[in-house]
């Protein structure tokens, strides 16, 4: 049974800031993308607050709520899953404005 989480706006955007994952899709088409594959694969590591995958882009974001979680999920950075191979590694935060 899957433990169902509720995080409040102001968490969720400091996950999205602090425990974020970049994947990168490498080889096997883009099944990798789908959020219902994206949350499967990802919640081994531990709860997924969301992911996101820009449309176009060869590209997905999945956010945990806490540095271990993001940790468990890059220490294997080549992954696969659905049929495909996918790089992740630890996410830049976005700049907040009047950051240089």
């Amino acid at each position: 049974e899957r433990k169902q989480f509720e995080w409040s706006i102001a968490d969720r955007e400091r996950f999205k800031r602090d425990f974020r994952v970049f994947v990168i899709g490498k080889t096997g088409g883009d099944g990798w993308r789908n959020e219902t594959h994206l949350r499967e694969h990802f919640r081994q590591f531990g709860p997924v607050v969301d992911c996101y995958s820009p449309r176009a882009q060869n590209i997905s974001f999945v956010c945990f709520p806490n540095r271990e979680s993001l940790e468990s999920a890059v220490r294997t950075p080549m992954q696969n899953y659905a049929g495909c191979t996918v790089h992740v590694e630890v996410a830049k935060p976005k700049p907040t404005r009047g950051d240089p």
